[in-house]
């Protein structure tokens, strides 16, 4: 008997599935349809896994055959699915009569359950010292393999066992409060999926700091940090002379931020003479205690702004600068870097929005140079610099005109020296040509 071969089928005395895979895999939800075709072929069939014929239908059942015919003028029944479920998995045969005889072809239906996190929680509350489950509802299929990750890092601490149900804690402590995820992975797909649970453990406030002596001077400013931890967030109240200060005044404001479960609030003070000198009280309260610390603020000295400043070199995301220490640099400790995007121009509030960055000073021998990075690239930056002690910031000293740094592309630094002499009326800018 003869046979030909026609775009990947055989034609004579055969049934074809189109698509011809024989092991199909499939998500839940996914749709999908085959075709059984047979040249000369009757009284199809279609079969489902429990051995019963699957019946011909209308579009209102989720499993169903119809009837198609394809370009090359052959006729058989679609096997049709949508929305496809876990309990579909099986095998699928079609069935007919060729000549006569019996014929059948079928495939494997194999159903993947995607990884998914049902109503795990997002949040997780507890106190110190309690045990403390993280559920973790993960469904999926085929096997799941489970692991525990807490700040971005594996679990190893002993304190911690994995149980069918999630993440028991035991004796917890302040240090385990933080963002855990539950991660799973289908070895046989590779789908990997996680979920972030918060673990917020309930306290009254602790101090995070332990700074209570701050210095400042006269027509300067001063700033002083009421930091802790607490959960819930704590309402902070700011007292002088035992009488409660106000959020807002010409004299100060106050500012409070929270960070996780890390909550600072900054009173800020315009010291205009020196009754502004001296204790101030910091009550932190949270529905489980109250604490509260006086901070003392001292007269200080001014520092003395730097001698000179020069722009050596930039590339495309850094800046090599090299600060002059001021003449008389005893009280000096380090130096803030003030930085704004944009070309110069004449508007007096273009410095409100200031990055800024913090430099040590160097040990007295050293070079004097230091590197501003996280710049970005191709971008026009004006720069300013003052000197810092524990008493507040000196007066800025300005980088004579703007500079650009290079696109990423460019492999190549540039050099040159912006001299800025602050003690003198007279600018000096000098180009260095280094090879």
């Amino acid at each position: 008997m003869s046979s030909c071969f026609i775009i990947g089928r055989w034609t004579v005395d055969a049934l074809q599935l189109t698509p011809s895979n024989k092991y199909v895999e499939k998500r839940v939800n996914d749709s999908y349809v085959v075709e059984c075709y047979g040249k000369g072929a009757e009284d199809y069939a279609w079969i489902g896994p429990s051995g019963s014929r699957i019946p011909n239908s209308d579009s209102s059942h989720r499993i169903r055959v119809e009837e198609g015919r394809d370009s090359l003028g052959m006729r058989g029944p679609h096997l049709m699915f949508e929305h496809i479920m876990k309990s579909d998995m099986g095998e699928y045969k079609c069935s007919a009569r060729m000549q006569g005889q019996p014929v059948s072809i079928s495939f494997k239906l194999n159903v993947i359950k995607p990884i998914s996190f049902g109503d795990t929680p997002n949040h997780v509350d507890g106190t110190p010292g309690n045990k403390i489950l993280l559920p973790c509802k993960v469904d999926g299929e085929p096997n799941l393999s489970i692991h525990w990750q807490f700040q971005g890092q594996q679990i190893t601490d002993p304190k911690y066992t994995v149980v069918d149900r999630g993440l028991e804690i035991t004796n917890p402590t302040l240090e385990n409060a933080g963002e855990y995820q539950c991660r799973a992975l289908q070895m046989q797909t590779g789908d990997f999926n996680f979920h972030k649970i918060i673990l917020r453990l309930k306290h009254k406030p602790m101090w995070t700091s332990n700074d209570s002596v701050i210095y400042g001077y006269v027509h300067g400013t001063a700033d002083l940090n009421c930091a802790v931890s607490a959960e819930p967030a704590p309402i902070f109240d700011w007292y002088r002379n035992n009488r409660q200060v106000k959020p807002v005044t010409d004299l100060h404001s106050i500012n409070t931020y929270s960070v996780g479960n890390k909550h600072i609030s900054t009173l800020k003070i315009k010291i205009v003479d020196k009754s502004a000198f001296g204790d101030y009280k910091c009550k932190v309260t949270n529905p489980l205690g109250t604490i509260s610390k006086v901070f003392v603020l001292k007269e200080g000295v001014k520092p003395p702004k730097p001698e000179k400043v020069q722009l050596l070199q930039y590339g495309s995301n850094f800046a090599l600068l090299d600060i002059q220490r001021p003449l008389r640099e005893d009280t000096v400790l380090g130096y803030r870097v003030e930085y704004i995007e944009g070309k110069k121009d004449n508007s007096s509030k273009r410095w409100l929005n200031a990055k800024l960055f913090n430099f040590d000073k160097h040990p007295p021998g050293s070079p004097s140079e230091y590197r501003l990075t996280n710049l970005t690239e191709d971008t026009w930056y004006e720069l300013r610099v003052a000197s810092r002690n524990e008493a507040g910031i000196s007066e800025f000293a300005f980088l004579d005109g703007a500079f650009k740094t290079t696109p990423a592309a460019t492999s190549s630094v540039s050099t040159l020296v912006f001299n800025v002499m602050v003690l003198l009326p007279a600018i000096v800018i000098s180009f260095v040509c280094r090879a």
